[in-house]
């Protein structure tokens, strides 16, 4: 019975020695790393504490709870399995080589180097919706090797070099082509120098469109230099932003050029960016008549008036300029009063009570709102006809909205309704032929399609607040550069 004894007690020893060898051998001489935190320039409040390299694995903990599905190493070269809250374990074949490991969601990429060593380096990139990914930033000169930080500054030296070349050829195109053009049709190029930013910006808009008022900063480059072929395109560090690209073919005389089959005109250069001697006096004139069409305290109290701007201009194209005053008030409606000189070198107000306010039978037009738009020559004795549109929110309700054709005869401001449409509110529109009769919506198009066989052309009003010389002067500008009417 003692022998029995014996023989299960050695047998039960030697299972119990096998079991700690397969719990012990393997974790005998784990090397462990303990990092001072304290000395390691770490992103936020995610760092490692130690690191432990045993003979297939390797052990990573990190200072607060992670998912495994976050954690790869650089190279993808090895398995990396969540197996603990705070613990990665990376399996391997030769887990001494790994000294790296990063980590990246969908907020920051964070990268962690140097492991095996008593402080390890962390570099770290933060997503940014307007931008997407930022540079890395952290403890780069730690991080990178010396033969890295060789490369990188070399690379950076060449794109440089090639930046440098862009915006030589940029400068010399942009010469050529800065500007403002304009197409029969009354579609426009603003290519205009940012003395700020020393850079270029263009705005292109349709003769329908709302002229855009963040135009795209710019380059330009030779595609075919012999056949005068210029790209435009826009390099933007924002993350979202629409790609930019518009390949023009300039003439010869550099007086126009082709886009897209359509001819664009310039119309606006600095060396003929001048108003002529008859403008400047008819300017200095209402300078000096300012009390008689500016906002009157009286006026603005009147008519619950919350805001205006003013405008120069020639509307009825007889050479005397107008000075157009417009404003909201508080029922949001528009409220407009137009004056011109007169041939007697005289101010004098255009009859405006069509464009005065809202009146129980008529909705008056927002010509603040007309900073660009289309006229149109009848041919018929009556002027020039702007077409201006007058809209009444209703909030939940809907809106409504009236077009007008508006002209300037004989000292009065006409106003010929051309059609009006209407939401209620629930994505149900109705529309309206100049009578208030209601029509289809093909007939509402209809309207707008008829007056392009009349004579038109784009035209610009250029709105200031404070008035004095300089503003007065470029607001006349804006009206005649869209028409081609500044001098030579």
């Amino acid at each position: 019975m003692k022998k029995k004894s014996i023989i299960i007690i050695v047998i039960a020893s030697v299972i119990l020695l096998l079991l700690l060898g397969v719990i012990i051998i393997p974790n005998i001489g784990a090397k462990t790393y303990k990092y001072n935190t304290d000395k390691i320039y770490h992103c936020d409040d995610l760092y490692i504490t130690k690191t432990k390299y045993y003979k297939n694995k390797v052990k990573i903990y990190f200072n607060t709870g992670v998912d495994n599905q976050y954690v790869y190493m650089p190279d993808y070269s090895a398995n990396v399995t969540y197996s603990s809250g705070r613990c990665v374990t990376i399996y391997s074949d030769n887990p001494e080589s790994i000294t790296s490991v990063n980590y990246s969601n969908r907020s920051r990429d964070v990268k962690f180097r140097y492991l095996d060593s008593e402080e390890y380096a962390t570099i770290w990139s933060y997503w940014a919706d307007d931008i997407g990914w930022q540079d890395y930033s952290g403890d780069k000169s730690k991080y990178y090797t010396d033969e890295e930080k060789r490369k990188q500054k070399e690379a950076e030296q060449k794109r440089e070099e090639e930046r440098k070349k862009v915006r030589e050829e940029s400068n010399k195109i942009s010469v050529l082509i800065k500007g403002t053009w304009f197409s029969d049709a009354g579609d426009c190029f603003e290519i205009c120098e940012d003395k700020d930013t020393n850079s270029y910006t263009v705005n292109y808009y349709m003769a329908d469109e709302e002229r855009n008022d963040w135009p795209y900063y710019i380059n330009f480059q030779w595609i075919d230099e012999d056949n005068r072929v210029i790209a435009i395109y826009h390099n933007s560090s924002d993350f979202f932003d629409e790609p930019v690209y518009f390949e023009v073919t300039l003439s010869e005389d550099g007086k126009s050029f082709k886009y897209e089959g359509d001819d664009f005109y310039l119309v606006e250069k600095e060396s003929n960016n001048k108003l002529n001697d008859e403008q400047l006096k008819q300017i200095r004139l209402l300078l000096n008549a300012t009390d008689e069409w500016r906002f009157r305290d009286e006026e603005i109290s009147e008519n619950s008036i919350v805001s205006y701007k003013y405008a120069l201009a020639d509307l009825d194209d007889d050479r005397y300029i107008e000075v157009i005053k417009s404003g909201y008030t508080e029922e949001g409606y528009s409220y407009s009063v137009i004056y011109e000189i007169q041939i007697y070198e005289s101010l004098e107000e255009v009859n405006s009570n069509l464009i005065k306010g809202r009146s129980f039978t008529q909705l008056p037009p927002d010509l603040l709102s007309f900073e660009g738009g289309m006229r149109y020559d009848f041919q018929d004795g009556y002027g020039y006809r702007y077409l201006v549109e007058g809209k009444e929110d209703k909030g939940e309700n809907g809106y409504y909205k009236q077009y007008y054709l508006m002209s300037v005869v004989n000292n009065t401001v006409l106003l010929d309704k051309l059609c009006a449409e209407e939401d209620n509110g629930l994505a149900e529109i109705t529309y309206y032929d100049g009578k208030g009769e209601e029509i289809s919506d093909s007939d509402f198009t209809e309207k707008f399609e008829k007056l392009e066989d009349k004579k038109k052309h784009y035209v610009s009003l250029g709105w200031f607040e404070e008035i004095n010389e300089e503003n007065l002067e470029a607001s006349l500008k804006i009206f005649l550069v869209s028409l081609q009417l500044m001098d030579e």
